[in-house]
This record gives structure tokens, C-alpha cells and sequence, in this order.
């Protein structure tokens, strides 16, 4: 959440967000920066934390892209699938497709 609007930001799994550089990006400070709460992923997001997948329905939710996932290359990318335990697979090109809207 940045300001309290909806962020979601992807990443490999393997990687952490950079909050110094998200704060550049936004132009804001670092303490405008927060996760949402649980309760407000399932609002926003209609998810528990740790299954939003990388592609939503919620448009006024800003989606950053790492560029990494491009690099991801074959087989491809596991993301959340919207259910606890359960993981979605695609070819990192599909989400590059799919999220056209958002910043890489």
C-alpha cells in the first residue's frame, strides 16, 4: 500500500522488494510505504496473502513487474493461484502479455 492505495508488486520468490527503490518509483518516502493486512488483501484482492497471483481483476490496483521474471525463461513461472496450497503455471511470456498495464 502506498498513501493506502492498492500496490501489487511481483517478484520472484527468491527476492525481496527493494522498498528504498518502490519509494523512488512512487516518488514518496519510505513511511508512506506499508504491506496490506490480511483483511485487506481479501477485500482488495479477494485472496489471502501469499496466493494473489500476478494477474488482477482489481484495476485500481497498480502492478509493478520485476523485469527478472522475464528472465525466468523455460519451463516457466509457478504463481499463486488465489488458493492456499495450490500454485498456477505459466511461461513468464504469458504474464508479460497479461499485464500490459502494468510498470516494469
Amino acid at each position: 500500500m502506498i498513501n493506502d492505495r492498492p500496490v501489487l508488486v511481483v517478484i520472484r520468490g527468491d527476492t525481496y522488494v527493494d522498498e528504498a527503490r518502490l519509494a523512488q518509483h512512487f516518488a514518496c518516502q519510505e513511511v508512506d510505504l506499508r504491506r496490506a493486512t490480511p483483511a485487506e488483501c481479501v477485500e482488495l484482492f479477494e485472496h489471502r496473502p501469499g496466493t494473489i497471483g500476478p494477474v488482477t481483476e482489481h484495476r485500481s490496483a497498480q502492478v509493478i513487474l520485476d523485469t527478472a521474471l522475464a528472465d525466468c525463461g523455460p519451463p516457466g513461472l509457478l504463481c499463486g493461484s488465489g488458493m492456499p496450497g495450490q500454485l498456477v503455471f505459466t511461461r513468464s511470456v504469458t504474464v508479460l502479455r497479461k499485464l500490459v498495464f502494468a510498470d516494469v
